[in-house]
């Protein structure tokens, strides 16, 4: 009997889920010591809300492996769809292929059904994320024939009494005013290059979180909305997210700078008075340069990458 025949590829349908977490626990308990950075059970339970692009979530492209109607093992593959069309990206994002200990060869055939419906939605390019601390997704990543393309993210967690911030008020920062803001924030996003259906997604998502949502604050200069910032507080936990964007590239480094300080001197007060000890922070591909910066403020960052292989390559 071939790989193929030994497991059934079945797509996402409802109640997939729950067993993935299980299956993902075992795979914690049994396989990875430093498994850092995994989507987490309340994430996996509305799994549809979980897309790449915070887009349409697409049961087809969610691949799960089962014998009999025993999960063993899992793999993901996220297309990004051009805004306002049904065409594809030639490069989309996968996940490794997740098994059960007995059960690594459904790896190759999670991979190929993968790969197969790459191919169908024309897509050139397959790239994983990885974080440079996980030793198995590398190695997973490696073995695949997969190579290091570029840094995806920079991520960083500090202790808020460690922050080592100078505001002089050189920008004007106000609460964020959906009514008054929004297009604003809007043009904003859009003049940086995001998907106009991405932001307001996200913006949704953002109303939708709550008292979590600790600030949301706008940055203005000669009253122009050059920069929004957002944090928000995890589950349970004292730890924030950070989140700024802004025209970092139309900045001098000393007006970012000052624009930074200005901004997580505004955060400060509000996580204080929430009881929040740890912030986290991202810094995305696009945004790499600003880095030095936030070092400056006693960030140290980790960086998550992207590996990726030509379609072409594969043997199926």
């Amino acid at each position: 009997m071939t790989t193929t025949q030994l497991y059934e590829i079945r797509t996402f349908e409802e109640g997939y889920t729950t067993p993935e977490v299980v299956l993902r626990r075992r795979l914690e308990a049994d396989l990875i010591e430093d498994l850092r950075n995994y989507t987490t059970e309340e994430e996996l339970i509305n799994l549809k809300e979980y897309r790449a692009t915070a887009d349409t979530f697409y049961p087809e492209n969610h691949f799960y492996a089962f014998i009999g109607d025993e999960l063993v093992g899992f793999m993901h593959f996220w297309p990004r769809y051009q805004e306002d069309t049904a065409d594809v990206a030639p490069e989309a994002t996968i996940s490794v292929p997740f098994t059960q200990k007995s059960h690594n060869l459904a790896a190759d055939t999670l991979i190929e059904a993968v790969v197969h419906r790459a191919k169908v939605l024309g897509v050139k390019d397959l790239s994983l994320v990885i974080d440079s601390r996980n030793l198995r997704e590398l190695d997973t990543a490696h073995n695949l024939g997969f190579s290091f393309d570029r840094i995806n993210r920079l991520t960083s967690q500090l202790k808020i009494a460690q922050l080592e911030i100078n505001s002089k008020n050189h920008f004007e920062i106000e609460n964020f005013d959906i009514e008054q803001d929004q297009e604003g924030v809007l043009q904003l996003y859009e003049d940086l290059g995001y998907p106009r259906t991405q932001i307001e997604n996200q913006f949704s998502w953002l109303t939708d979180l709550g008292n979590r949502l600790l600030s949301w604050i706008i940055v203005r200069r000669d009253g122009n909305i050059v920069g929004q910032a957002v944090a928000f507080q995890e589950t349970d936990s004292t730890l924030a997210q950070l989140n700024v964007v802004t025209k970092a590239k139309e900045m001098s480094d000393y007006d970012y700078r000052e624009m930074v300080n200005d901004v997580f001197a505004s955060h400060l007060t509000k996580l204080q008075k929430a009881d929040i000890t740890e912030v986290e922070l991202n810094i995305l591909e696009n945004a790499l340069d600003v880095r030095p910066i936030y070092e400056g403020l006693g960030f140290e960052f980790t960086q998550t990458d992207y590996y990726t292989k030509s379609i072409d390559t594969f043997r199926y």
